[in-house]
């Protein structure tokens, strides 16, 4: 997914070089997103907290050279897929995105065979919902028995 995914060298020059750049665009302060699961890798050990403290290094690192203050907000990984389109996007979120959480999800249950759904209890994947939403959306039936969440 990311060329620098479980490289910590390269994660935190990343950060160091995002200082530099700002400072030369005449930026004071600024705040960068991420999200350390993206950039974790299992087969190098590298976890979301090492990544973490990569950029961390990298800003501050970067701000003591750059006279620049940085600071970071962190961002789960939440997929929404699966309130429209059909299941794949599910198994896609969990397989490609390694989510943990996913925002709707209810064309899992579209998969007749309900192999996505069993990856889905396999990998403990949250389903955040919201009822309301998906009628407006026509994501789910009005028929609050026939609604996805009832399943």
């Amino acid at each position: 997914m990311f060329i620098c995914r479980g490289d910590l060298e390269a994660i935190e020059r990343i950060a160091y070089e995002l200082c530099e750049d700002q400072a030369r665009d005449a930026v004071a302060y600024f705040e960068t997103r991420f999200s350390p699961h993206l950039f974790a890798s299992e087969e190098k050990n590298v976890t979301p907290g090492l990544v973490i403290q990569a950029v961390s290094r990298g800003l501050e690192r970067g701000q003591a050279d750059f006279n620049i203050k940085a600071r970071s907000i962190l961002c789960a990984v939440l997929s929404r897929d699966g309130e429209s389109g059909d299941y794949s996007s599910v198994r896609d979120a969990m397989v490609e995105l390694d989510c943990s959480r996913v925002g709707h999800g209810y064309r899992v249950f579209q998969d007749t065979t309900g192999n996505t759904y069993k990856m889905a209890q396999d990998r403990d994947l949250h389903f955040e919902v919201c009822p309301y939403s998906s009628i407006l959306t026509g994501a789910c039936p009005l028929d609050s028995k026939k609604h996805a969440i009832v399943k």
